[in-house]
């Protein structure tokens, strides 16, 4: 098959969803298809290029708002390679719309994958977000889930249940989890004591928080939950592996642990 893949970010950029994307896109083309990714292009890589075996190429955004710029500026891109691709695959949240568009357009089926769904959850105080970014987020996400798409990917079973209560057919929907790659977390390959003796961590319980502190993603939640651990497991500590981007939530979630 012929599969067009229209994904806000794909890698070298560092995220979950990129891990995910990139195993997926790679995997399909050991299998023997023909995969083509059209993605956000970041400073210092190349406008085209082949990974692997993928055909990656890459829509010139602003540095600023770039997921926000692709949905927009990807559309002829996404038009273009769309004429020669069987199926078009996208993900939530910022490819969905011209992956989408053009499928109908073009007469393609479209199918997306879905990580999450949070609804009125986008609301809730504890995100530290305005009112007004909040509300515009709710509702491009209840845009997108609302296109009629061949098929959802749900990435877990809540996932599959957020989107039946949302009205979308279960025949339409499909739990597909994400996998694990077990031999990146073989204890044997690094030496934890020399970690926490760098970290001067002795032998405290840690837990541990990897990632973006995305507006989705409920980094405030779990910093909030701190003081109850610690009461509830004193020799405890919270390790925070956090990106600074974006650089306002990153910054309150530094308040906040002030």
């Amino acid at each position: 098959m012929r599969i067009l893949f229209v994904l806000e970010y794909y890698s070298p950029h560092i995220g979950g969803v990129e891990v995910l994307f990139k195993n997926l896109c790679e995997g399909l083309t050991i299998r023997g298809h023909d995969v083509t990714v059209v993605t956000s292009r970041l400073r210092g890589t190349k406008s085209f290029e082949v990974i692997n075996g993928v055909k990656v190429h890459r829509v010139n955004v602003p540095c600023k708002g770039t997921r926000y710029w692709f949905t927009f500026l990807s559309i002829p891109k996404v038009f273009l390679l769309a004429k020669e691709a069987d199926i078009i695959h996208t993900t939530t949240y910022n490819g969905a719309l011209p992956a989408w568009i053009v499928s109908k357009v073009r007469g393609k089926e479209c199918i997306i994958t879905v990580h999450e769904i949070l609804s009125s959850l986008w609301r809730d105080p504890a995100r530290r977000v305005s009112l007004l970014s909040a509300k515009l987020h709710q509702f491009f996400e209840k845009l997108i889930i609302s296109l009629p798409f061949k098929k959802y990917v749900c990435v877990s079973k809540y996932t599959y249940i957020s989107l039946k209560l949302e009205g979308i057919d279960e025949k339409r929907l499909e739990v597909i989890y994400n996998g694990i790659n077990n031999s990146l977390f073989d204890p044997h390959k690094s030496d934890g004591r020399q970690v926490r003796r760098r970290l001067n961590l002795r032998n405290e319980f840690i837990y541990m928080y990897y990632g973006r502190p995305g507006i989705s993603k409920g980094v405030e939640y779990l910093v909030q939950a701190v003081p109850f651990i610690s009461r509830m497991i004193p020799d405890s500590k919270l390790l925070l592996i956090l990106a600074n981007d974006p650089r306002d939530r990153y910054e309150n979630i530094r308040k906040m642990i002030s």
